[in-house]
């Protein structure tokens, strides 16, 4: 508790000159856990919650990870009036693989708005990472438009983005981020563990539905171009080749740039 006592007192002296003020303290990693000893923030502090929310599990009697952050953030709820989340979405692991987490961020976005967060911040990547982040921008901004929305409201944007942008390509390029979780789903059924960072290139490649994806003219070129990257870029990024990165740039069709995110919606 001596972190929030300490914010507290600050915080008691800023409302005497600025009644208005609120001050923020995270919740993060020494600080993660509950302050001892009864210890409550003040309602003029605000709780910043750095979440480690699963990517991958949407159900927390499957993932002791998922029902960790989600009691983490009951807990925090319970105490404090100010609760807002930090939330990470993006692989820092490896920024151009595969990471099929769209359906856990609506499921995070639902957690979130039932335990009484304020407000989001989403931490994505600014640069180098083409891992659709138009779409993710787009389906974040209205979940923290909409935290509560249902998981069909929720398809019927990413089938909207996909269409608008990609035009007749959208259907295929659904149809490969759907075969991406579905992969990934088998994977945690047969292995029984918790893939925080998807690497999966090897175990879908011979799939039918992306030897048809692979052999579209459209995107396929993509895809080589992400293949053959994915084997010059390692998970510890050892071997970053500049030049090659420009090409997939400036040559891909579905891998984009990692726009930055960094919005805060009041619910």
């Amino acid at each position: 508790g001596q972190v929030i006592n300490f914010v507290n007192r600050i915080a008691r002296r800023v409302a005497e000159k600025y009644p208005n003020v609120y001050l923020e303290t995270l919740s993060y990693q020494y600080t993660s856990e509950l302050p001892s000893g009864g210890v409550k923030p003040d309602d003029n502090v605000i709780i910043r919650l750095c979440t480690d929310m699963c990517h991958t599990h949407t159900d927390e009697k499957e993932c002791a990870v998922l029902k960790t952050e989600t009691e983490r953030l009951r807990q925090w709820s319970q105490i404090s009036r100010n609760v807002y989340v930090w939330y990470y979405v993006a692989n820092y692991v490896n920024y151009f693989a595969p990471f099929p987490n769209f359906t856990a961020m609506q499921n995070a976005f639902s957690l979130f708005a039932k335990n009484g967060v304020n407000g989001v911040y989403s931490e994505g990547f600014g640069y180098e990472s083409p891992e659709f982040g138009e779409l993710r921008s787009y389906l974040l901004s209205k979940l923290s438009l909409n935290p509560r929305m249902s998981y069909s409201e929720y398809r019927y944007h990413m089938k909207d983005f996909l269409t608008g942008y990609y035009g007749e390509g959208g259907e295929k390029i659904l149809e490969y981020i759907d075969l991406l979780e579905k992969t990934l789903r088998r994977a945690l059924h047969e292995n029984r563990t918790r893939y925080r960072y998807f690497i999966p290139f090897q175990n879908f490649l011979a799939s039918p539905s992306f030897r048809r994806i692979f052999a579209d003219p459209c995107i396929g070129m993509s895809v080589r171009f992400y293949g053959f990257y994915s084997i010059c870029h390692n998970k510890y990024h050892k071997i970053q080749p500049p030049v090659f990165g420009y090409i997939v740039h400036m040559r891909c069709v579905f891998l984009f740039l990692f726009d930055v995110y960094a919005e805060i919606y009041v619910f």
